[in-house]
């Protein structure tokens, strides 16, 4: 069985090999999850629910902190890499804030402090 078997999900001996190939998204616990529930539609109650239910398969994901950092980043061509969804636990607008908190801290940084 292949490490990224998107049916059965990660195996519980993916740790060795998320360090051996570097690959965050090796052990990601939402690998066994269907990805519409990361991408949901509207803002309305049914996309509110759609949410909280993705942020809590990224809550106990051991990957959750480099997921976050991969889609705070840019790509080669400059542009935000995880723009729409749930990446690393937290909303596109908790996302859009975070970078904005992180861009002021660049620009000052002893506010950071």
């Amino acid at each position: 069985m292949s490490i990224l078997s998107r049916r059965d999900g990660p195996r519980a001996d993916s740790a060795p090999l998320i360090e051996e190939c570097g690959d965050w998204r090796v052990g990601a616990a939402c690998l066994a999850k269907d990805p519409e529930l990361f991408f949901p539609l509207g803002t309305g109650s049914e996309a509110v629910a759609q949410t909280v239910a993705a942020k809590s398969v990224c809550q106990g994901c051991r990957a959750r902190q480099a997921c976050l950092e991969w889609a705070l980043g840019r790509d080669g061509r400059g542009r935000v890499r995880g723009e729409f969804g749930v990446w690393g636990g937290l909303s596109e607008t908790e996302r859009r804030a975070e970078r904005r908190r992180r861009s002021r801290r660049a620009v000052r940084p002893e506010a950071a402090a």
